[in-house]
């Protein structure tokens, strides 16, 4: 099986966005990941309640993040940046990962993995660096392209499990949809032409 090295960036603390909630992070002490150069992964956001991180997110545009549907109930964006500058329960350093591609059957053999359909991509990283429960929404990232949004991030949960992430290319078309029907288009061309590039064209 041919195997693919991806770059999974993890958070950082950009964007706020705010909930009714309340969700708590645990940091854990086997998860090992590698710590990001300043610039490294401009695309990255968090999605916050108050000082807490609860979800990752893909800057698409100045007003569009991409992010998992398990993240975005009831949510009201403010007009706020957070730079890192308190102390919390969540580094405030930007992580990420090495992973490759594992196979459908493969990964529905594991213990604990329930489901996978066609749009899945399920990933293995090495040990010591499996990423928890707080980084749904993050991307899987290919060449400075987005393959994959992580919507069942829990692989800390039990050893050996696989990270499983949503493919984004099937979901391009309604995307850029939305776009349009928020007369956001030219903004966004604008953003994309003057930042570091996320395409949807990688297709596993």
């Amino acid at each position: 099986m041919k195997c693919y090295k991806f770059y999974f960036s993890i958070f950082v603390f950009s964007f706020l966005i705010k909930i009714n909630q309340t969700f708590l992070v645990k940091y854990l002490d086997h998860f090992r990941p590698n710590n990001a150069s300043l610039g490294q992964f401009p695309y990255m956001a968090s999605l916050r309640n108050g000082d807490i991180h609860f979800c990752s997110g893909v800057i698409f545009s100045p007003r569009w993040i991409i992010t998992s549907g398990s993240c975005s109930y009831n949510l009201r964006v403010i007009n706020a940046v957070l730079v890192g500058d308190k102390k919390g329960v969540i580094s405030n350093d930007l992580l990420y990962v090495n992973v490759s591609i594992i196979s459908k059957n493969a990964c529905s053999n594991l213990q604990n993995v329930y489901f996978i359909h066609d749009n899945m991509i399920c990933t293995k990283t090495v040990e010591d660096q499996r990423f928890c429960i707080f980084e749904s929404g993050s991307p899987l990232i290919l060449n400075n392209e987005l393959v994959g949004i992580s919507y069942l991030a829990d692989a800390c949960k039990f050893e050996g499990n696989p990270s499983i992430f949503e493919m984004v290319h099937p979901y391009k078309k309604w995307i850029l949809q939305e776009l349009q029907s928020t007369n956001a288009r030219d903004e966004e061309n604008k953003f994309m032409k003057t930042s570091k590039k996320i395409s949807f064209e990688f297709n596993v």
